[in-house]
């Protein structure tokens, strides 16, 4: 089984049937800051020291270890990463950025972790891009003058000094549309698979708007609102927004994100994974016309030694996971086997 770090500052919603392992590899009061309202304390960072112990621990348990960190604030998150890879010489911890807000990238996380014991750790890394595609995600803001993580005209921001708000969507791709009274959402740029849920942050924000106008748009069989993500201000530049995130709440919508990653065996340390670049020895996919070469980040040994640095039994697990796909031509989820619904009994969600 593979484990899952979150790092940086953003809690659990609970909601996923598991939780990624939270850490916050530091904090600066920048982070946190935003035009309008002072700083709140930032959260303790755990010191450099502690987290070499706790990845150590971790390897030990999972062998691998995913760690997804906000792609907006990559350090010091990228930091810690290089610490541990090269304090402990493994290419077993993985780093894996994602653009996602804070409310869609806690949930994403989540669900990596529900699916960590049913895929292998590199499709695991090819599906923090995969589930965001999967996910609306975005918020009603009162001003996009700081926002500064998704494209803005010059219009746009002298707009935020006239009354109403702005409706700015995150993922599956970006945009922003003003906000004018009373009218009517126009079409969204992605609605995810009947059932769908909402898990929503009302920090300060027009709520009625968000219930009565955003709401009907997306038809969510269920919605639940949380304590703002401390990130959540840093990200969409403003105190008052109404964070949201609407996924499908399907039993199969897993399974089918994990059967539909592209993958293929690394050549050199074995791993199933879904990129040209092996995330865990650097090693590009040959191409034809040329030989496979490392990058830059990647391991300098050879193949035997990186089979003796990697987890046992990693290479003849990945060669084993690759023939089975190649001989019963099945999708990832099919020949990693069955993906339980984290809604189906004994997935621990009531």
């Amino acid at each position: 089984m593979t484990g899952v770090l979150v790092l940086g500052d953003i809690p659990s919603t609970g909601i996923a049937g598991a939780s990624a392992e939270r850490v916050v590899p530091g904090s600066d009061p920048q982070d946190h800051q935003t035009p309008d309202v002072p700083n709140p304390p930032a959260t303790p960072a755990l010191p450099p020291d502690d987290f070499l112990d706790l990845v150590r621990q971790r390897l030990g348990q999972a062998k691998i270890v995913v760690a997804v960190y906000p792609a907006w604030r990559p350090e010091p998150a990228k930091r810690y990463i290089q610490l541990a890879r090269s304090a402990l010489e493994t290419e077993w911890l993985v780093g894996a950025p994602s653009d996602l807000p804070p409310l869609a990238l806690s949930l994403v996380a989540d669900q990596l972790a529900y699916l960590a014991p049913y895929v292998p750790p590199g499709v695991l890394v090819g599906l923090v891009s995969r589930l965001a595609r999967e996910t609306l995600a975005g918020a009603w803001v009162r001003s996009v003058a700081g926002l500064k993580h998704i494209p803005i005209s010059l219009g746009q921001h002298v707009s935020s000094y006239l009354p109403g708000g702005f409706l700015v969507t995150a993922s599956p791709q970006s945009g922003i549309s003003r906000v004018k009274g009373g009218a009517q959402v126009g079409e969204l740029p992605y609605r995810p698979v009947d059932p769908v849920q909402v898990l929503a942050v009302p920090a300060d924000g027009d709520v009625d708007w968000f219930r009565g106008t955003l709401l009907p748009s997306v038809r969510p069989a269920r919605v639940q609102f949380f304590q703002p993500q401390p990130l959540g201000s840093t990200y969409w530049g403003t105190k008052k927004y109404v964070e949201y995130v609407a996924f499908s709440s399907h039993p199969q919508a897993l399974t089918h994100a994990a059967g539909s990653v592209r993958v293929r065996t690394c050549r050199w340390c074995g791993q199933i994974v879904a990129a040209p670049t092996c995330p865990f020895c650097g090693m590009t996919r040959h191409r034809p016309g040329g030989a496979a070469q490392g990058s830059a980040g990647g391991s300098a040994q050879g193949p035997d030694q990186g089979s003796a640095r990697g987890p046992a039994g990693a290479r003849d697990d990945g060669a084993q996971i690759g023939a089975q796909r190649a001989a019963t031509g099945a999708a990832p989820a099919q020949a990693y086997g069955h993906v339980p619904s984290p809604t189906e009994p004994g997935s621990g969600v009531p």
